[in-house]
Order: C-alpha cells, then structure tokens, then sequence
C-alpha cells in the first residue's frame, strides 16, 4: 500500500531555511551599520573642514584689507583689525575665542560666530612676526567635532602678510 505524503516542509527544511534566513539578514545589518558609521565619520570630517577653511578666509581677508592690526600680549585668542571703507570711513573688527566660539565683532557689535554648529574650537593663537621687511600675523586653530567616540579634532594653520606694512 502507497502511503501519499502531505505537502509541505519538514521541520528540518524549516531549520534550515530559517538559518539561511538569519545568516542574511545579519550581513545586510552589519553592512548598514557599516555604512552609517562611515557616514558619520564623513559628515564630521566634511563639518570640521568646511568650518575651518571659512574661518581661516574670513581672518586672512580681512587682515589683507586690513589698515593696522593689532595682536593683543596678554590674550593670544584676540585678534583687532581696523579696516577702511571705500568711503575713507574707519571701523574695526575683532576676532574673538569665547567659550569655544569664533566670534567676529565689528564696533563691539557681534557679527555672528564663524564655525558651524556642532563644531568648537578647542585652541586658537594669533601671533605677530615683525621683520625689517614687514609684519605679518600667524594663526592657529584646532577645530573639535563629534561626540561619543566618534570625536575629531583638525589643526589650521595660516600667515598673512600685512598688506598696510608693504
């Protein structure tokens, strides 16, 4: 006598599709998270760069412009630069480190920070080099970003040369 048999799976065929399903599904979760981890890091790196090269511009034009710039002995995080206008009118500028902003001021108005949200800056140093050709101001920056351990930290460096001086 034939026995017919029922349709469907075994409990072993079952078994293994599940593991084959499981198998799958981790290596498409490692891989998103793989790919968001890189994302991050990208974001921070793109944040902290874009950040620093518009603060170092923004610093060396107006020092370029600048009429006299004055480096401040006893705090190295400020930065005055007097500008005049195409009008002959004079006004100033100062750039300032506060509570890991860069803050640009003219008048003692505040213009507006410098770095991007989410980014600080962690040092910043304006020093003056006078030479008998010259002078210039050299400038140096850490910018910090990231929180967690996904926390970067970029160094800026730049000299201008004075452009009032030659």
């Amino acid at each position: 006598m034939h026995i017919p048999r029922t349709q469907g799976n075994t409990l072993i065929e079952t078994i293994v599709y599940v593991a084959i399903f499981t198998m799958l599904s981790l290596a498409v979760i490692n891989s998103y998270t793989t790919i968001l981890s890189s994302f991050s890091v990208t974001h921070i790196n793109r944040v902290l760069l874009e950040s620093g090269f518009t603060a170092m511009e923004r610093m060396s034009r107006e020092i370029r412009q600048a009429t006299s710039v004055d480096v401040s002995v006893s705090n190295t995080t400020l930065l005055g630069v007097n500008t005049k206008s195409a009008t002959g009118v004079l006004s100033g500028l100062k750039f300032i480190l506060e509570d890991g902003r860069l803050n640009l001021y003219r008048e003692s108005t505040l213009i507006g920070n410098l770095i991007a949200e989410g980014v600080s800056v962690s040092d910043l140093m304006f020093r003056e080099i006078i030479t008998p050709e010259g002078r210039a101001i050299k400038i140096e920056m850490t910018l910090t970003s990231g929180s967690g351990s996904l926390i970067r930290s970029e160094n800026f460096y730049t000299t201008i040369i004075v452009r009032a001086d030659y």
